[in-house]
């Protein structure tokens, strides 16, 4: 109540605490997005797949509430350990133990969105697609997925090329990777790699 029509802002926000019996603001009791992080949409019987997404040379999936990952991995975009920078013909398992709810393939690189709003990448890193802040030298890319740490509630997740981007529940836009065609969004166009920007 109150909030007039901007109720979401209101729902997402993890300090918005309230008593579920009297229904009144009470900082140790009950927060709706919280609530919310703890289901899933029901599977269509038989399926097994939560997520999909096809890149330029790879593909990505939820299988069974694991990632999976299919095709070149010949700079790390696929997150497998064994035998990496190979073609792996069917699906194999992602090196990392955290449950997704969405994945994005995209050039040589890979997003994967976990439960809990945090973003994992993975792949290539010469315009700076991976966003983990460190130098962009990296040709071959990383084959073990890393979880960024300047992301947080974030809801939807989208790889390109050479570029990624990630919006939160607050409605924020980040964009990092490459820009040399104004990819990103920031009102310029330069060949080197953006790690991490924000806009809203």
């Amino acid at each position: 109540a109150g909030v007039g029509h901007d109720s979401w802002s209101t729902t997402y926000n993890p300090a918005n605490r309230f008593n579920p019996t009297t229904a009144v603001a009470d900082p140790a009791g009950f927060n709706i997005y919280e609530w919310m992080l703890g289901y899933d949409r029901p599977l269509v019987a038989g399926a097994t797949t939560r997520a999909l997404s096809a890149g330029t040379y790879h593909s990505l999936g939820v299988i069974s509430g694991l990632p999976k990952a299919w095709g070149s991995g010949r700079a790390g975009e696929t997150g497998i350990t064994v035998n990496p920078q190979t073609n792996y013909l069917t699906p194999q398992e992602v090196a990392l133990t955290d449950e997704l709810v969405s994945v994005s393939a995209g050039g040589y690189q890979s997003l994967g969105l976990n439960k809990g709003g945090r973003v994992w990448s993975f792949g290539a890193h010469e315009a700076g697609q991976r966003g983990d802040g460190s130098a962009v030298t990296d040709t071959n890319g990383n084959v073990v997925p890393v979880r960024l740490s300047g992301l947080h509630r974030i809801v939807s997740i989208s790889s390109g090329g050479r570029h990624n981007m990630a919006l939160s529940a607050e409605g924020v836009v980040w964009a990092w990777g490459a820009n040399d065609n104004g990819q990103l969004g920031q009102g310029g166009a330069t060949q080197t790699g953006f790690c991490g920007g924000a806009y809203g």
